[in-house]
């Protein structure tokens, strides 16, 4: 991974996680729910994840694809980061690797 992409996604987690509570609709403490957990279970609902791919963009100024416009993109917050991490990638014209 570049150094570029290893600093924007230093946090890229947390962010993630930040988005997904405030755009997600989810019911119950998104702190309650582990990064593996379905989203759409939690309550999120398909025009939840819609604000929530939308605040992506803005936030880290992505566009996804229809190809990644699937409910498996958006449905655990590690799918959600491995998407923006992809298209970050992409968008620095940069090889990554997904960190441990």
């Amino acid at each position: 991974m570049s150094d570029k992409v290893a600093v924007m996604t230093a946090d890229l987690g947390a962010s993630v996680r930040a988005i997904v509570g405030s755009h997600g609709g989810l019911p119950s403490d998104l702190d309650d729910l582990r990064d593996s957990d379905d989203l759409f279970r939690a309550g999120m609902s398909t025009q939840d994840s819609v604000r929530v791919m939308l605040a992506l963009e803005e936030s880290f100024d992505i566009e996804f694809p229809e190809n990644m416009l699937r409910r498996s993109t958006f449905a655990s917050v590690s799918a959600i980061r491995r998407a923006v991490l992809a298209l970050l990638c992409e968008r620095e014209l940069v090889a990554c690797k997904e960190a441990p």
